[in-house]
């Protein structure tokens, strides 16, 4: 049997996901761009609080590597995983969107058995 709250916590994985994915293309553009990454840019440009992104270590630390003028040679660059959540996220909604054309199709059939109950119970 499916918990009440199965459906909050996808909300709230969804919903955290993309609070990430947003960021992360915050960090990215603001460096494209030429523009200084602090916290208040980011937070102006993915539209996150700054308590999450001093909640998310790997945000915070991806932040502070980049707000300072010139990073430490010695610092192995880490890979950025926002793209492997991402596609996450997006295989996430692929599923979810072909439950919903599932279900449209069956309508659809469902529809037009009842269209057809309705002519040859009136002889349209």
């Amino acid at each position: 049997m499916k918990k009440r709250t199965d459906g909050l916590k996808q909300a709230a994985k969804r919903k955290s996901n993309e609070c990430f994915s947003r960021s992360m293309s915050a960090v990215d553009y603001l460096l494209k761009e030429g523009k200084p990454v602090t916290f208040s840019a980011v937070i102006q440009r993915a539209k996150v609080s700054r308590a999450y992104l001093y909640s998310n270590q790997y945000l915070c630390e991806q932040i502070k590597k980049y707000r300072d003028p010139e990073p430490a040679k010695d610092e192995p660059l880490q890979p950025v995983d926002a793209y492997k959540i991402e596609i996450r996220r997006l295989k996430a909604e692929n599923e979810r969107l072909k439950k919903t054309e599932e279900k449209y199709r069956k309508l659809q059939k469902e529809t037009a058995e009842l269209k057809e109950q309705l002519k040859t119970a009136y002889n349209y």
